[in-house]
């Protein structure tokens, strides 16, 4: 096995942990949403985002990678909130039926 190979198999084997810590993730999502609705509390909240970004750049070990981890994030919690928005939407939606 030549090294390119070997390194996109441990890149498979890193994917493999991403996938199961995003269902992880998602599930804890979704339990926020309920709390969220419950309280009638708005899906973002910007204080917590920032938190979530600075409490993760104190972990980040290569700061080259600063950016990315900002975006990786950012990203996350923007597919956080439309998980949240949807499921909160169909909920009223459901009540109003």
């Amino acid at each position: 096995m030549d090294e390119l190979e070997k390194l996109r198999e441990e890149i498979d084997d890193i994917d493999r942990q991403l996938v199961h810590f995003f269902e992880e993730r998602m599930d804890k999502v979704l339990q926020v949403a309920a709390y969220k609705k419950r309280f009638n509390m708005p899906v973002q909240d910007i204080s917590r985002e920032n938190k979530v970004l600075a409490k993760n750049r104190r972990l980040l070990k290569n700061r080259l990678y600063q950016e990315s981890l900002d975006s990786f994030f950012l990203g996350v919690m923007a597919i956080s909130r439309n998980l949240q928005d949807n499921l909160l939407s169909k909920s009223s939606e459901r009540e109003q039926d």
